[in-house]
């Protein structure tokens, strides 16, 4: 089983040294080859967690916190880590037009508890401004004229949320 990564959020924590001089920095390599990690930045001398954001699924991620002190990494290799983060859910069941819940009366309410694996399928619908893609289908044939209204809510701050009605 995978780490869980919440909205593709993770947050690392480590012990700060109880030995040598205190860090006057740390900084944070990340990537998902052992051996050949990046850069994330550096990080305060009193900070000993940091979020990472926009994981992937199913995905091992290699890290390791280099303390800082004056300027001058530590002496000597320090540890590399992993983890692997969890399987992408199932697409959800409304997750392709020929899919599409139908409602059929109004007032209707809908809840989607988890659209994170909702696919491209036929890839982006260019009708709209930048394409819409992995979406949720609905149909709805009214009987007669009225409004309705679409709201969204509670929607993750990493996902990028478009509505499109044809």
């Amino acid at each position: 089983m995978g780490v869980l990564i919440p909205d593709g959020n993770l947050t690392l924590t480590w012990t700060a040294p109880s030995t040598g001089p205190a860090p006057t920095d740390y900084e944070l390599f990340l990537g998902e080859t052992s051996g050949a990690l990046a850069s994330v930045g550096l990080l305060g001398s009193t900070d000993t967690t940091v979020d990472l954001i926009n994981l992937n699924f199913d995905a091992t991620y290699y890290w390791t916190i280099v303390p800082i002190n004056g300027g001058t990494s530590a002496a000597g290799p320090c540890a590399e880590w992993s983890f692997t983060t969890e399987d992408a859910p199932p697409p959800p069941a409304n997750d392709d037009c020929s899919t599409a819940l139908n409602f059929t009366s109004l007032p209707y309410s809908y809840s989607q508890t988890d659209g994170t694996a909702a696919t491209n399928n036929a890839g982006f619908i260019g009708d709209c401004i930048n394409g819409v893609n992995d979406g949720v289908w609905f149909t709805f044939n009214p009987s007669s004229d009225g409004t309705i209204d679409i709201v969204t809510s509670n929607v993750s701050a990493g996902f990028d949320q478009e509505i499109a009605v044809y």
